[in-house]
């Protein structure tokens, strides 16, 4: 996939899964697979994921966001003990 983007100056997107279930995935470098998935989409007419979909993967997006503001919170507060320590 590499090689052709390169000879033929094309956009390449391959997802690739074994029989073992490991994916391998390539995209090339001046677009991301999301893009890429969106252009598919809007050029061929196929939809890949509806609404029900966009709303599960915002919904896991911000328990994530959550998860991280609440994780550099703490972090902070044991930073800000440690460095208190340190200073005393």
């Amino acid at each position: 996939a590499k090689e052709i983007t390169v000879l033929c100056d094309a956009k390449v997107a391959l997802i690739v899964f074994a029989s073992n279930g490991k994916m391998t995935d390539y995209c090339c470098p001046s677009m991301d697979l999301g893009a890429m998935l969106d252009q598919y989409q809007k050029l061929s007419g196929k939809k890949l994921w509806d609404a029900k979909h966009e709303m599960e993967f915002l919904m896991t997006k911000r328990r994530n966001e959550k998860m991280l503001v609440e994780e550099n919170r703490q972090l902070s507060f044991q930073l800000e003990k440690i460095m208190s320590l340190v200073i005393d």
